[in-house]
């Protein structure tokens, strides 16, 4: 039997850093000065300055002091800020371009020359100040598409990727650290297979992780074995130039899409997309579980369950075009009429309350409009969403309501000469496209033209460059116990690092750092944080648990829960001592959609047109919060009343490095330990390839240390071995991996990142129904790995892995070398193994391969 050495907590948080999380720490999160010289004298040290910076935000400097103390505490006892934070707050002296976020999204990518480099710009200062980056490319037309204003055919949205992932080396290049870059791509593109199958080329797109946006649509055409068409939507230039029918069902399919600025669209805002070729939807299937098996990408999105889950479904999936009238319509001002296109900022227009200064003038080009006729024989053309007064059977203005709404014989207000009045609406048709204004007078929010009374652009919707400041809790810290029938977890503790964690990361929106206004502006609306955990792989371990099993998902829903409902309660003790997310306290206009998502508001008497507090559609109507009542229904009911002070809390992010380094290689995130010794491939300065380390997981580092110094993986020696409980990633099914996610997802508001590990060996037949099952278990999203030497070499690696491949290398002469995975080779002066050097050659390190 194996000597016991000891189970103290003491024990366990006095682990030594192995040399792998030292070196981690050290060269990613250490602060020096620019000549290299440390700063940061210790972890601790590190954890100091963190725990300074964010509390400077503080009012006073007694609470600076106070949560000095607190924050300090939390930071020894397991919290871990994301990577940005740990490496970059109270670090401004020396390092004042770079941000305390980790991921931020790109604004959307407009189909022109202009707006792709544009972004390629804005993504570089982003990327530049410490930041990732998603972009989503389906935007773009696909490949040989005609470009009337060009006279050419495009190179399609890849040939744009590239120009991308080339910056992106680049700047990452020169910043001494990897760029990260998603991309995301719409099932339904006609270039989505030359996607799927973009990174197989050597060296291409290697600073991007890839994702399909899959919808629910697309799942059902695959289960019923249906034709799955691919289109891209219609400018309307090219209805005119092509003679496009717009109701041949052959032709073309009308999709709801989140961007309809410049496209052809319905009256149900619903855009036409010409149909460019079909496919079965099971073949394409096929295709995206093929290249997860063999290359591990793309990942994929439930883009429909993102939407209906998200806590700011009220004004974060902004489908609707913006309230506007065509060019040429006559506007009333205190000077006569004049054109709305002549209307510019400043200018003073005639509104119901006498006159006012415009505030802000929009434009669109290529917008669908309806022409509305009146009984006072004036006439309008107006896209669907404008918004007109409407006025009772008694003359009494009743409500703002939209074109979509309106039906003829509806009464709208009239002010003409000084005078309110009515007219009827005769008939409403479409009128194709036009470019279209709209304008704002904030004092009345109304504005005259051809005597109809419109409403004005008041709300504008939150730009698209959202940002998530990220932070998890290491959860081997709360285990008393360890490998012991009385391991138990402290649940009192894990409360109060929650809590105090919570208020550590929204200080850090304060600190952001955000390298463009739009980015800043939206942080600051919202202030949303991901809050997640590591370790919950290794804490099962340490616990006695197999991961997978019935008791690790009840423990894995629990520790979840716990997670959500502590930082609700301090979501609300924040917004009354600091105030609510700004993006609550606003009103918004209730609309056909919003109903049509949320019908119980309907069964509450709301109605198209009325005004509602973003508080109330945040706690009373998002989806995650409802299941958030169910278990804290009188917290639920102040949020409602009194806002939150941020519109999202938790997010489990991919914690590969901060396991590594600063939780002594704990599991990475919500995943089991991928392997409990083996060789990790670091990049080192100055070096074309990888080199191999060593490294232990931080459940066998506790076992050795507190049970069995000898215990080591797959010995045979009886002595030596492990519990049964030790399994590691790839002995988990995939359906198991699934059923964890499945587990945590349910109080989780953002993004679970998961990986479902299989052997090199794992049967594809078994392998390729793993998305289906994801899908049918709620989750939002999921990803796959399967090493395949023949594809890529990963950064962790096993030995049997590399001593079970082998690599041929072909010299000047012809010769062939074939040397095992983890065989020593020099090359160019340079000690590799043979799976690293191997990996450089073909990423073009030195050149074409």
């Amino acid at each position: 039997m194996p000597t016991k050495l000891s189970t103290d907590l003491d024990a366990i948080t006095d682990i030594p850093l192995q040399d792998a999380s030292a070196d981690i720490w050290d060269t990613k999160y250490r602060l020096k000065t620019k000549s290299g010289a440390a700063i940061d004298g210790s972890i601790d040290e590190t954890y100091q300055r963190v725990a300074k910076a964010l509390s400077s935000v503080e009012k006073g400097k007694a609470k600076q002091d106070s949560y000095y103390k607190e924050f300090l505490w939390a930071l020894r006892q397991g919290v871990i800020p994301a990577g940005r934070i740990i490496s970059n707050a109270g670090a401004h002296e020396h390092k004042p371009a770079t941000s305390t976020i980790n991921c931020t999204v790109s604004g959307s990518i407009v189909d022109s020359m202009d707006d792709i480099l544009g972004k390629v710009h804005e993504a570089g200062l982003t990327l530049k100040a410490g930041c990732g980056i998603g972009y989503e490319f389906s935007t773009l037309r696909p490949k040989d598409a005609y470009v009337s204003g060009a006279g050419a055919y495009t190179s399609g949205p890849l040939s744009f990727m590239d120009i991308y992932d080339k910056m992106c080396f680049t700047v990452s290049s020169a910043g001494g650290r990897r760029g990260a870059q998603m991309a995301t791509f719409d099932i339904g593109h006609p270039d989505v297979v030359e996607f799927i199958r973009a990174k197989r080329e050597d060296g291409r797109l290697r600073q991007f992780n890839l994702s399909l946006l899959i919808t629910a649509e697309f799942v059902v055409a695959v289960k019923e074995d249906k034709s799955w068409p691919l289109s891209f939507p219609i400018m309307q230039r090219e209805r005119e130039e092509d003679n496009l029918d717009l109701n041949d069902e052959s032709l073309i399919l009308w999709r709801d899409l989140p961007h309809t600025e410049g496209y052809v669209e319905n009256e149900d805002g619903l855009v036409a997309c010409k149909i460019t070729k079909k496919m079965p939807a099971r073949r394409l299937w096929d295709i995206i579980m093929s290249s997860t098996y063999d290359y591990a990408e793309p990942g994929f999105i439930l883009i429909d369950k993102v939407n209906e889950m998200n806590n700011n479904w009220f004004c974060e999936d902004i489908r609707a075009t913006n309230p506007c009238l065509a060019e040429g319509t006559l506007v009333h001002t205190p000077q006569g009429l004049r054109k709305v296109e002549a209307i510019k900022e400043g200018d003073i227009i005639s509104t119901v309350d006498g006159s006012g200064a415009v505030e802000t003038v929009e434009k669109h080009e290529n917008v669908a409009v309806l022409k509305v006729s009146f009984s006072n024989k004036k006439s309008l053309l107006a896209t669907e969403a404008h918004i007109f007064h409407t006025v009772n059977d008694n003359g009494v203005i009743n409500r703002d309501k939209r074109l979509d709404e309106l039906i003829v014989g509806d009464l709208v207000s009239t002010f003409d000469n000084g005078q309110l009045a009515t007219t009827e609406i005769i008939n409403i048709e479409d009128a194709g496209v036009a470019t279209v204004y709209d304008l704002y007078e904030p004092k009345s929010d109304t504005w005259i033209t051809e005597t109809i009374v419109n409403r004005g652009c008041g709300e504008q919707p939150l730009p698209p460059y959202g940002s998530c400041l990220l932070g998890s809790i290491n959860l081997t810290r709360f285990i008393e116990n360890p490998f012991t029938d009385k391991a138990s977890f402290n649940w009192a503790d894990y409360r109060k690092t929650i809590r105090i964690f919570t208020r550590m990361l929204d200080n850090v929106v304060e600190i952001n750092g955000l390298p463009l206004e739009k980015q800043r502006k939206e942080i600051t609306s919202k202030r949303r944080h991901g809050m997640g955990y590591l370790g919950l792989g290794s804490t099962l371990t340490m616990l006695g648990m197999k991961y997978g099993d019935k008791e690790s998902l009840g423990f894995t829903s629990e520790v979840t829960k716990i997670l959500a409902i502590e930082g609700w309660k301090e979501a609300l003790h924040l917004a009354k001592e600091k105030g609510t997310a700004p993006a609550l306290e606003q009103t918004y206009k209730v609309t056909g959609s919003m109903l049509h998502k949320r019908p119980e508001m309907v069964t509450d008497g709301y109605k198209a047109g009325d005004e509602i507090a973003g508080k109330v559609l945040h706690a009373k109507y998002s989806r995650y919060m409802q299941l958030v009542a169910q278990e804290e229904p009188e917290l639920v009911a102040q949020l409602a009343e009194q806002g939150a002070r941020f519109t999202h809390h938790s997010s489990i992010a991919p914690t590969g490095t901060i396991s590594l380094s600063l939780a002594n290689n704990a599991s990475n995130g919500i995943e089991p330990s991928f392997a409990h010794h083996y060789a990790r491939n670091v990049i080192r300065e100055g070096k074309k390839s990888k080199e191999k380390i060593d490294v232990f997981s931080f459940e066998l580092l506790a076992y050795r240390a507190l049970v069995n110094d000898k215990a080591m993986p797959y010995s045979e020696q009886a002595d030596e071995q492990l519990p049964e409980y030790f399994i590691t990633a790839d002995a988990i099914t995939p359906k198991q991996h699934v059923d964890i996610q499945a587990a945590a997802q349910v109080w989780i508001d953002s993004s679970i990142s998961k990986t479902a590990n299989v052997p090199t060996d794992f049967p594809y037949e078994d392998f390729k129904d793993v998305y289906m099952y994801a899908y049918e278990q709620g989750l939002k999203g999921c990803t796959t790995f399967r090493f395949n030497p023949e594809a890529f070499q990963g950064v962790l690696v096993k030995e049997s892995d590399l001593e079970s491949t082998t690599y041929q290398f072909t010299l000047e002469d012809g010769h062939v070398i074939e040397l095992k995975g983890n065989e020593e080779i020099e090359y160019d002066g340079e000690m590799h193994s043979a799976a690293n050097l191997f990996d450089a050659l073909k990423e073009g390190y030195y050149g074409k391969f």
